[in-house]
């Protein structure tokens, strides 16, 4: 049996703290894909992923 590695949702303060990055070096690393993109869970709100622990 395969092992899953689950995933953790994150909101953007709580990434901006974990990482010491800056909310405009998060999006610049989004738009050039060094950064994993927010996933939608619902109409107005996206957040990030965070695999593994």
């Amino acid at each position: 049996m395969k092992e899953q590695n689950p995933t953790t949702i994150l909101r953007l303060p709580s990434v901006l703290h974990i990482t010491g990055l800056s909310r405009t070096t998060i999006y610049a690393m989004m738009a050039v894909g060094t950064f994993s993109d927010p996933i939608k869970l619902g109409m107005f709100q996206r957040l990030p992923r965070r695999s593994g622990s």
